[in-house]
């Protein structure tokens, strides 16, 4: 077998494929976007409301759309407001994008029917771009604090959705979303995803001829 084209072939496949970066650090992820970002609270929305029909957000040039089958409920947990759904077996949506988002983040994560953090609340968060899943991360509710999840986005991104897994068994839990950071990302600050990838090909490939 030829090991360059493979290798070659490894690295081109890897570069094509991937495209967004994570974070679980919120300071991080401020550190690789621009600086007129659009950060909603949620705080001046009526509390114990629920919204059949979704709602939109907007500010510095962006805005965007959330909403959840059965609508949402807007949450209030420590005095904190957050958006979730209604129904806890449906997802949590955000979609509709406008001005050029290219970066999303913001804490995510679980409650109960009394209005406090869910433990054993856990799912996924997935960015998405039509019907092609982008990429996803675990969320799992810590019991003292909201965790920070974002995604920076190479290409055109179309929804983001958070879904529950609970169970009657295990407990409903359901999706919230708090501190919405929208924006665009900092091509200084974000390093070129050819550079990840290629070195991962590369390792990839050693590990290949170490095999032979």
């Amino acid at each position: 077998m030829n090991y360059k084209i493979l290798l070659l072939l490894i690295a081109f496949a890897v570069q094509a494929g991937a495209s967004v970066f994570t974070f679980t650090d919120r300071t991080e992820f401020l550190a690789a976007i621009d600086s007129g970002y659009y950060e909603e609270t949620f705080s001046t929305i009526p509390t114990d409301l629920i919204i059949f029909t979704g709602k939109s957000f907007s500010g510095n040039g962006f805005s965007y759309y959330v909403s959840a089958e059965d609508g949402l409920y807007v949450t209030v947990i420590d005095s904190d407001i957050s958006l979730s759904g209604e129904d806890a077996s449906y997802p949590l949506i955000i979609d509709s994008f406008a001005g050029g988002i290219t970066a999303i983040g913001g804490s995510f994560f679980f409650d109960n029917a009394e209005n406090a953090l869910s433990p054993s609340g856990s799912g996924f968060l997935t960015l998405w771009n039509g019907t092609e899943a982008l990429a996803t991360l675990a969320v799992n509710t810590p019991t003292s604090n909201k965790s920070f999840f974002g995604f920076i986005s190479t290409t055109p991104f179309t929804a983001l959705t958070l879904q529950g897994t609970s169970t009657e068994q295990s407990g409903y839990a359901w999706p919230n979303v708090d501190n919405l950071i929208v924006g665009t990302a900092d091509p200084s600050a974000v390093p070129e995803p050819s550079t990840y990838l290629l070195f991962g090909a590369g390792l990839a490939g050693l590990a290949l001829l170490r095999r032979r």
